[in-house]
C-alpha cells in the first residue's frame, strides 16, 4: 500500500508542476544545445567518498561526449578538477536547483533539461549518482532513453528514489550487504517484484599504490580517520576513544583526515589531530604511511573506500561490519 501511495503522490505533483515543466520544455525548445552520448547527474563536487567515486566513474568514460550536472551546492571545489579531467562539459545548475527562494525554478529546469534529452536525434544514456533532481526529472524522460542509478548505501535516497525506480532499466550499489537491506525495504513497501530483482553489485576498484614504505617506529601508535564529517560517521565516537586511550598511553595518537571540525565535540578536541582537508594524492599516500591503525565507526557505508585504500598501505583495519568491510576483512584474522 505504501508503495501506492508515493506513486499516487508522484503523479499529483506531477500535474501540478506541469505548468513550468512545459515554460522549461518551450524554453528548451528556443535555447541553443548540442547533444551528447551520456547524461551525468551528480549532487556535489565537493571531498567525499561519493563524490571520489562519481568521478572514477565518470572518468572511465572519457572520451566520449558527455556532460556532467551538478545539482546541489558544493561547500568546496575540493574535486572539481577531478572531473574536469574527463573532458566533459559541465553544467553547474545548483544555483537555481538547490534554492529554496525561487524553487519553481527547479520545474523549469526539470522541463529544459528532459527536453534537451528527449530530442536528441542520437539516443543518449542518463546516469544519476544520488541527485534528487536526477530522481525527479527520471518521470519526465523518454522511455526509449535508457536511466540507470547508482545507490551508495542504505539511507534517506532509499526512500527518495522509490517512486521513481520503474524510470530506470538497472540499479546499481557496490555490495551485497546493500542490495539485501535495499530488498527488504522494497519488499516493506510492498514494491513490484521486478523492481526488487532489478538492482545489481559490481565491486570497487582502486588504484594501487606505486610502492608502500611503511615507516617502522620503536614506540607509540598512530591511528587514523579519513573521510567527511557526517552524522552516520559517527566520528565523536572515535574523540571519545581518543580520550579513553590517552588515560592508558599517551603515545597512542588520533589523527582525522577531512573536514570534521564540526563534528567532535569541544571537550574531546584536545585529544585529536585534526589534517584538514586534503586531496592530493601523495599527500594522503604520505599520511597513511605515517599512520598504523585505520577506524571505522560508521553506522552505515557504502565503502568505504578507504578501508580498501588503508590495506592496501600496510594498516591494520578497525570497523564497524558495514558496506563492504564483510566481503573484505574477516574478524580477527589476518
Amino acid at each position: 500500500m505504501m508503495y501506492k501511495f508515493l506513486i499516487l503522490k508522484r503523479c499529483i505533483e506531477s500535474v501540478m508542476m506541469y505548468p513550468f515543466i512545459l515554460i522549461g520544455r518551450i524554453a528548451g525548445k528556443f535555447s541553443k544545445h548540442k547533444e551528447f552520448d551520456i547524461y551525468f547527474f551528480f549532487p556535489f563536487h565537493h571531498v567525499g567518498g561519493a563524490e571520489k567515486v562519481h568521478y572514477q566513474v565518470a572518468q572511465t568514460f572519457a572520451g566520449k561526449n558527455a556532460v556532467i550536472y551538478f545539482t546541489r551546492k558544493s561547500k568546496k571545489e575540493s574535486f572539481f578538477e577531478e572531473f574536469k579531467k574527463t573532458g566533459f562539459v559541465i553544467r553547474d545548475i545548483s544555483k537555481f536547483t538547490d534554492n529554496k527562494l525561487i524553487y519553481p525554478m527547479s520545474f523549469i529546469f526539470r522541463g529544459i533539461v528532459s527536453y534537451r534529452i528527449n530530442c536528441q536525434k542520437v539516443r543518449p544514456i542518463v546516469f544519476n549518482g544520488q541527485s534528487n533532481f536526477g530522481y525527479k526529472i527520471s518521470p519526465w524522460i523518454s522511455p526509449f532513453v535508457p536511466q540507470v542509478d547508482l545507490i551508495h548505501a542504505l539511507c534517506s535516497f532509499s526512500k527518495i528514489r522509490i517512486p521513481f525506480l520503474r524510470f530506470y532499466r538497472k540499479s546499481v550499489t557496490v555490495s551485497k550487504e546493500i542490495i539485501q537491506k535495499h530488498e527488504e525495504l522494497y519488499k516493506k513497501y510492498s514494491m513490484p517484484t521486478a523492481i526488487i530483482d532489478n538492482i545489481q553489485a559490481i565491486n570497487y576498484g582502486i588504484e594501487l599504490p606505486k610502492r608502500v614504505d611503511k615507516e617502522i617506529r620503536k614506540e607509540g601508535l598512530n591511528v587514523l580517520y579519513v573521510g567527511r564529517g557526517s552524522e552516520e560517521k559517527r566520528i565523536h565516537l572515535i574523540a571519545l576513544i581518543a580520550r579513553e586511550i590517552s588515560v592508558i598511553d599517551t603515545t597512542i595518537k588520533f589523527n582525522f583526515l577531512g573536514d570534521v571540525r564540526k563534528f567532535i565535540p569541544e571537550d574531546l578536541l584536545q585529544y585529536c589531530t585534526l589534517l584538514g582537508s586534503i586531496t592530493n594524492s601523495e599527500e594522503v599516500d604520505d599520511i597513511y604511511k605515517k599512520n598504523d591503525v585505520l577506524l571505522v565507526t560508521s553506522s552505515t557505508e557504502s565503502g568505504p573506500l578507504v578501508a580498501l585504500e588503508a590495506m592496501l598501505r600496510g594498516l591494520t583495519v578497525i570497523a564497524t561490519p558495514v558496506g563492504i568491510i564483510n566481503e573484505h576483512i574477516s574478524n580477527e584474522k589476518k
